[in-house]
């Protein structure tokens, strides 16, 4: 709950005329860090919006506020409850904070990232376990059309660890007219040991004094020449992927031996004059469980009394499968390549040219599937949670979620009983049957988001 500072009067003595001012300092932080005070959030990640849980694995837990989180165009503020649910931040969390009309002039760029140890350097992010810097390099949003409504951004370029507290330091910035520029009140009263009746500044003074500045000063920061530091807590490995590794394994425990049942539903044949690298292409669907709350876009994950994502049913998901001309004409099997498709895409990538060349060069089969959650078929959801209810958000990395497991199952498809079905099996040199799927070699290729999220 936001408690708020406010005066009371009390009457002193017998006069009723006679009043003084006590103040009653809140005993929680407020929704927005007064020390970046250009957007609610900011400085971004920060233990500010997060609170000590011992019952997580990070010790952490997220814990913005309704009014923490920004609003849309319309002003509806989005619900942080799937946020909250988090013991940490992301290892590769941009980190974000605003100095309006800020010069670039000196910070380490994409180029130089070595810089980040230079003595001089401007910007710091300090593991406050073994006290050492982490490399990254500076930049603006330049998605905003106004130069003072930049972001300054701090991009780690290397994974932060699990569970590890990092401290932020920036200094010697400056504005594109050379002047300096200024730090809030709320960040120099805490720097500078300037006394506010403000909790948002006192709550948490003892942690600048005995961790941030200390921990700066170690890597050769000078306090009083700091003008905005902050700290934050990494997500621990089982926060980040425990939802999803519970359910491949309960995947793996159902899916029959041969894989998730199956139906061939049409195959497409080519002459070698219509298609000289692929011989069929053969698509089917496949039967698997799902762990959202309903099996269509626009939903998220179940969760059972623990919070962990539960069996739900089955569902069923169509897949395509690419058998190349060479493996079939010579009688012999091929690595499995599954394709992970781009940016709200579907699986008739798998059906492009280069691929089928590829697949022919190479002698792989190819299998793909939609990924759920980033997919076409998601798009017109996706699109009305951004107007409507950004707070849904976790509608898409959850449902993405599900496109992992369903992945999995196709591979434990094509790597299972469909290897053996009549469609992909061929015949030796010798006349014996044999099919053009080696099961003992699987590989992954994505493009685009296919990559990202593979």
């Amino acid at each position: 709950m936001l408690i708020i500072s406010s005066l009371v009067f009390n009457l002193l003595g017998c006069s009723g005329d006679e009043k003084a001012e006590t103040v009653v300092m809140a005993t929680e932080f407020s929704a927005c860090d007064p020390l970046d005070e250009a957007l609610c959030a900011f400085p971004f990640p920060s233990t500010f919006y997060m609170t000590e849980n011992v019952e997580r694995t990070s010790g952490w837990q997220l814990a913005f506020q309704s009014d923490s989180l920004p609003v849309n165009i319309d002003g509806e503020k989005a619900d942080p409850k799937y946020w909250n649910e988090r013991d940490g931040f992301s290892p590769l969390t941009p980190i974000m904070a605003h100095f309006p009309k800020v010069s670039l002039d000196g910070v380490i760029g994409h180029s130089a990232i070595g810089s980040y140890l230079d003595a001089d350097a401007k910007t710091v992010i300090v593991d406050v376990e073994t006290g050492e810097r982490m490399p990254h390099f500076v930049e603006l949003d330049m998605s905003h059309d106004q130069d003072d409504r930049r972001a300054l951004i701090l991009r780690p370029v290397k994974s932060l660890e699990w569970g590890h507290r990092y401290v932020v330091g920036i200094r010697g910035l400056s504005k594109v007219d050379g002047s300096a520029v200024d730090s809030s009140t709320a960040f120099s009263a805490l720097r500078d040991n300037v006394e506010t009746h403000d909790f948002d500044v006192e709550g948490r003074r003892s942690l600048y004094d005995d961790t941030i500045f200390p921990v700066l000063e170690g890597t050769g920061f000078v306090r009083s020449e700091t003008q905005l530091a902050w700290d934050f807590v990494v997500a621990s490995k089982e926060g980040v992927t425990g939802k999803v590794v519970s359910m491949r394994d309960d995947l793996l425990e159902r899916l029959p031996v041969g894989g998730p049942a199956y139906v061939v539903d049409n195959v497409e044949t080519f002459t070698v004059e219509e298609n000289p690298n692929v011989v069929k292409r053969i698509y089917g669907t496949m039967t698997v469980p799902y762990y959202t709350v309903e099996p269509k876009r626009g939903t998220v994950l179940s969760r059972d009394e623990t919070g962990m994502p539960m069996y739900m049913g089955e569902t069923e998901r169509e897949f395509t499968v690419i058998v190349p001309r060479s493996l079939w004409e010579e009688g012999r099997s091929g690595p499995i390549l599954q394709y992970g498709h781009g940016l709200m895409g579907s699986q008739n990538e798998v059906r492009s040219g280069y691929l089928g060349e590829v697949a022919n060069r190479y002698g792989y089969v190819l299998i793909a599937v939609d990924w759920t959650g980033m997919a076409s078929d998601d798009l017109s959801a996706i699109m009305l949670m951004i107007v409507e209810d950004v707070g849904q958000f976790a509608m898409i990395p959850e449902r993405c979620q599900q496109g992992l497991v369903e992945f999995v199952a196709a591979m434990q498809l094509i790597g299972g009983d469909l290897s053996l079905d009549a469609e992909l099996m061929t015949q030796d040199p010798e006349g014996n049957p044999i099919s053009v799927v080696d099961t003992t070699q699987r590989y992954y290729y994505g493009n685009s988001q296919g990559g990202i999220l593979g």
